[in-house]
């Protein structure tokens, strides 16, 4: 496991590396990673991009209102579909989130990065 105050990065022994000049990785979400992940089936990764949009909207919407332990655990659950898909911002927004629940500026940052995660997949949608 890795402790909430690391980033994940994949790539480099054990997974962990500096931030790369890899484009990909300035996206919300690393398409490169995901594409790797999924062996390139593109329809394979917009099912997976779809469930990802989902569990944003319902974890968002639990959020709210939400006590400690259940705003650790929907981090919990935001934390690994995040990093599995490549969205490594919000997958270590949520990590911190899910070590320090009451933190307000933890769920303040996971709920930004959900924002930025949601508008990049929509721009995705968008006809060239």
């Amino acid at each position: 496991m890795f402790a909430a105050s690391e980033t994940f990065e994949p790539g480099s022994r054990r997974g962990w590396a500096p931030p790369s000049a890899c484009p990909s990785r300035d996206r919300p979400v690393d398409l490169v990673h995901l594409s790797i992940q999924t062996m390139g089936d593109r329809a394979l990764e917009a099912e997976i991009l779809d469930l990802l949009r989902t569990q944003i909207a319902a974890i968002s919407a639990s959020l709210v209102g939400a006590d400690e332990a259940r705003r650790a655990t929907a981090a919990h659950a935001m934390a690994g579909s995040a990093r599995n898909v490549g969205a490594f911002s919000l997958a270590n927004a949520a990590s911190r989130l899910e070590s320090e629940p009451e933190n307000a500026h933890h769920l303040a940052s996971v709920e930004r990065e959900m924002a930025r995660v949601t508008l990049f997949l929509r721009s995705m949608q968008q006809p060239i």
